[in-house]
């Protein structure tokens, strides 16, 4: 993670969660089913890897996003890698 001022990394860290809890509305998901490391739900597989790729691409580390789902930042660079494939995005990380 780069090295953010603690006002800064504050900021940002509010935006992931705004944007989150604005996302998990909108996919009908519970925080609770998000965070929770069952993997036996598609819909919350689905959403946990489209959030991944659109904090990714809104500027946010893999690091940050890991925080944010209670994840480590490789699980976080599988999750973007395995939406771009389904959705057949050809991009680089």
């Amino acid at each position: 993670m780069k090295p953010y001022d603690p006002q800064t990394l504050r900021y940002r860290k509010a935006q992931m969660n705004e944007f989150l809890r604005d996302f998990l509305e909108d996919e009908g998901i519970t925080s609770i089913e998000f965070i929770s490391k069952r993997r036996d739900s598609p819909q919350v597989i689905n959403a946990r890897q489209k959030i991944c790729y659109a904090l990714h691409e809104r500027g946010y580390s893999f690091p940050e996003i890991g925080w944010l789902i209670d994840r480590d930042h490789t699980t976080v660079l599988y999750n973007k890698r395995a939406y771009m494939k389904k959705k057949g995005i050809k991009n680089g990380l």
